[in-house]
């Protein structure tokens, strides 16, 4: 059990964390409809393993030596994270970021009906409640015939259950192998797939501007590898994990400083309704787990 000021650290890192991920989204939210969706991420991937090439020389790092048996998980994971990526690229490239963040907010009630079907337990009838109340949140966010919905939503969604995928399949990596080395693996395979995908459409001249934003985008997703992993090596993950949330309130004020995009009450209302209920799944887990052990 950590100490006070271990737990707060860590939730500071992980508050920090969002912010900087929120920042990478909104820089490229920024460049990527200028230059394309699959250009941009192939752009920054660039930058990104460059830095962890950089990195692992200078420390001496054995970037690339992993197990054979970990190459298939570890593959695998690179392809649910390339999907990943597009798609939520895609959503935030044409609908509020602040709308889209709410919405990836559903993964622990999703990864809650999964874990259970998973462990073959049913659901108390209490949880199912919960997680039916925060996809109605979900729906509130949504609700089509409103400003703020547009069929680019479906891919947010899409990408709350990649993001599930991703998550339930790092768990089978074994922990000798480094949250870095993961990180590299995976942005090593979104840069060379991004970068094959970029033979098949026009390349689009990049204007200093847009190199700067992509640079800006690429030392945030970075700093957010590496503050998320250290956020959950200080103190306990559960009382770091509600701070997730706080992607949501940095999405906010993003979205109105850098593209005016204000919430309506309703989308507010959605959002308060998924967090209140993700936290409340998060808070009863842990609970749950205390007490079984």
């Amino acid at each position: 059990m950590a100490n006070l000021s271990s737990n707060i650290l860590g939730a500071v890192i992980m508050t920090f964390s969002m912010l900087v991920y929120v920042l990478n989204d909104a820089f490229m939210k920024i460049a990527g409809p200028e230059v394309g969706l699959f250009q941009s991420i192939f752009i920054r991937g660039l930058m990104v393993v460059s830095g962890f090439i950089l990195f692992g020389l200078v420390l001496k790092y054995p970037l690339l030596h992993v197990p054979k048996k970990v190459l298939k998980p570890l593959l695998t994971r690179g392809v649910i994270e390339i999907m990943l990526t597009c798609c939520f690229m895609t959503a935030i490239f044409n609908m509020p970021l602040a709308n889209a963040i709410a919405i990836l907010q559903a993964m622990p009630l999703i990864i809650s009906v999964v874990a259970s079907k998973l462990g073959g337990q049913g659901l108390p009838k209490s949880r199912l409640a919960i997680i039916i109340i925060g996809l109605i949140g979900v729906l509130i966010i949504l609700m089509p015939g409103t400003k703020g919905f547009n069929y680019y939503s479906i891919f947010a969604l899409v990408a709350v259950f990649l993001l599930v995928l991703r998550d339930l399949l790092t768990t089978k990596i074994p922990k000798d192998i480094s949250a870095f080395q993961v990180a590299f693996f995976t942005a090593l395979q979104i840069t060379l797939v991004s970068g094959i995908a970029c033979c098949f459409i026009e390349w689009t001249t990049v204007q200093i501007e847009i190199q700067i934003t992509l640079s800006v985008a690429a030392f945030f997703i970075g700093f957010g590898y590496l503050a998320s992993v250290a956020a959950i090596r200080y103190g306990d993950i559960s009382f770091s994990a509600p701070f997730r949330y706080s992607s949501l309130l940095w999405a906010l004020l993003i979205g109105i400083l850098f593209f005016g995009e204000f919430p309506t009450m309703r989308e507010l209302f959605g959002s308060m309704v998924i967090v209140i209920c993700g936290i409340y799944i998060i808070v009863s887990d842990t609970r749950a787990q205390k007490i079984q052990g």
